[in-house]
């Protein structure tokens, strides 16, 4: 596979420009029955404002792309496992992942990402994200905004905190006193 994304746009690339990429990568993957790991041969991350191998697996591109091609999906956990930082098969996915600048898309308005994806026999899969999902030119519905924040709460609160507390934001504007969230807030 040959992956190629493009990221543009605005200083904080480090953390828009790795939910770019991903949802980009997502898209293009999920055109065929996923691309895996094994099968890329070489990919090439084109970005505006990049950093090429950052230390923290949570913000490396290349770190990212290997989960992504690993598993088909990425999330939180699997972002910040420090045992994938040290997986061989990681590894050995991160080293033919390579970032690159791209005056083009720094001149963009939205920190968008274009990936090409060309199989071992050859196939090639494309997708272009021009607003990644949960920006503000392609906002997060509400159950989505929810879903998230399930996924990211529910393993440090639990899962009846967690909803008690995400009903609670939702009907936030009628608080008297946001002190009210702290006891759903305490780990």
């Amino acid at each position: 596979i040959e992956y190629v994304a493009a990221l543009g746009g605005v200083p904080e690339a480090c953390i828009v420009g790795t939910r770019v990429v991903t949802s980009a990568a997502n898209a293009a993957l999920a055109e065929r029955n996923r691309c895996s790991g094994p099968q890329l041969l070489r990919a090439i991350v084109l970005g505006a404002r990049t950093v090429s191998g950052r230390r923290m697996a949570d913000i490396n591109i290349q770190h990212l792309t290997a989960l992504m091609l690993i598993d088909g999906d990425i999330d939180f956990a699997s972002s910040h496992d420090a045992k994938r930082v040290r997986d061989p098969a990681v590894l050995r996915l991160r080293e033919r992942i390579e970032i690159k600048g791209s005056a083009a898309l720094g001149k963009t308005k939205t920190t968008q990402a274009i990936v090409e994806i060309t199989t071992r026999n050859g196939a090639r899969l494309r997708h272009h994200t021009k607003a990644v999902r949960g920006s503000a030119t392609n906002p997060m519905s509400r159950d989505d905004v929810a879903a998230k924040a399930r996924e990211l709460l529910t393993p440090t609160l639990g899962a009846r905190r967690a909803e008690a507390l995400i009903a609670r934001v939702w009907r936030m504007e009628r608080m008297t006193d946001v002190r009210q969230l702290r006891p759903l807030l305490q780990a």
